[in-house]
């Protein structure tokens, strides 16, 4: 089970390393329109672009403090290695044919043939899953299920 642990940790460190550096090159790509663009003889013209790629700016930092907060949770997770008889974040959750990684959003992984699900602690799954132990129930939009296995 650690070995699926140690994979499901490196899909979503890579998930959130590429969301950084694409965000990064995003960023990049803009301050250089913004540095280059110059005034042109339609000054509300000028000035409407340059505040709307601002804007754009904006919203590109606020996605890149967001993927490096996911890297600073991964950071924290337990070794893969790490036991523990209730789910924590960094447990590996069984509940019937579902599987569940406990560490950030990014998506399912499929290895050897399973699908594994990351989520987050915040989120409603994860929200759900914390604290738990076997044999206790989760309610989700997909039915009730039952957990089998923490790891």
């Amino acid at each position: 089970m650690s070995r699926e642990k140690e994979a499901l940790f490196e899909h979503c460190r890579a998930y959130a390393d590429k969301r950084v550096q694409s965000l990064k090159s995003q960023i990049r790509e803009l301050q250089e329109d913004l540095n280059s663009e110059s005034k042109s003889t339609a000054g509300d013209q000028y000035e409407t672009g340059r505040a709307m790629m601002q804007l754009e700016l904006e919203r590109f930092s606020k996605a890149l403090d967001e993927a490096e907060r996911l890297e600073g949770v991964l950071k924290r997770l337990p070794s893969p290695k790490t036991q523990s008889d209730r789910v924590i974040s960094g447990s590996l959750v069984a509940c019937g044919d579902l599987q569940y990684y406990l560490a950030i959003s990014a998506g399912s992984c499929t290895l050897d043939g399973k699908t594994y699900y990351c989520v987050s602690a915040e989120s409603p799954v994860g929200q759900q899953l914390l604290g738990k132990t076997v044999g206790d129930t989760l309610i989700l939009p997909a039915g009730k299920f039952q957990i089998t296995l923490i790891h």
